[in-house]
């Protein structure tokens, strides 16, 4: 893009597009942004990664976090980024404080757990609450949306709303409708219609739904459960 600058006017380019802490710089021929340190672009949107620059000193190994690094570092040195020798105090991570198979990596008085995915907590020691930020969605009569823990992301699952005995078929305004297996009927398919069976009958009591949680195999999943009125 070209500017046309007459000795009359005075046009500066900058306009606040810089982004993260840059600084805009005008010329004759338009603007750049001068990024700040960690970041790149045009308008030095994009963040490096930390561990890019090699800040580890010493044979100290870079672990990418969440908004910075973390140095694994060689039992003789310690810092945060490895830089003070003739460091050997106990090891923080012998005995293995981190919780849930999370790994310990050793840094300068301290500790840091790298937690597997669904877990948080200075020592991974609690699940990750999804729902807490991505609520649970009644999509129809017949699906609601949960969140989960892992790379599943969102699922959707029946709300059994017409029983074991039935099918759900969603219609308009929230409504649905109750495909029965043969030998029932009734808006839940709740209703035998053999006489032998009518004692083992199915009986209406869907009110609402809930949420809980199921703890399987070291993650969870949000199911949901048809609760009765009572």
């Amino acid at each position: 893009m070209k500017y046309n600058v007459s000795s009359s006017s005075d046009i500066n380019g900058c306009h606040g597009q810089c982004r993260n802490g840059a600084t805009c710089k005008d010329g004759a021929r338009g603007y750049h942004c001068q990024c700040a340190a960690g970041f790149v672009g045009t308008h030095c949107e994009i963040q490096r990664n930390k561990c890019d620059s090699r800040p580890c000193l010493n044979g100290g190994r870079c672990h990418p976090v969440l908004g910075g690094f973390v140095c694994e570092c060689p039992p003789e040195f310690a810092g945060q980024l490895c830089e003070i020798p003739g460091w050997s105090p106990s090891d923080a991570c012998d005995p293995n404080p981190c919780e849930n198979e999370a790994k310990c990596h050793s840094i300068y008085q301290d500790f840091y757990c790298a937690c597997p995915e669904g877990y948080e907590g200075k020592t991974c020691e609690r699940l990750k609450e999804n729902c807490r930020t991505a609520p649970c969605q009644v999509i129809d009569s017949c699906t609601v949306a949960v969140a989960t823990n892992d790379s599943a992301g969102v699922l959707r699952i029946s709300s059994n709303v017409c029983g074991p005995r039935g099918r759900c078929i969603s219609g308009p305004a929230g409504n649905f409708t109750c495909v029965c297996d043969p030998g029932f009927s009734g808006i839940y398919c709740h209703e035998s219609e053999s006489g032998r069976d009518r004692n083992h009958e199915i009986k209406p009591r869907l009110k609402r739904i809930s949420v809980i949680q199921l703890l399987y195999a070291k993650k969870y999943i949000v199911l949901i459960e048809l609760c009765n009125s009572n």
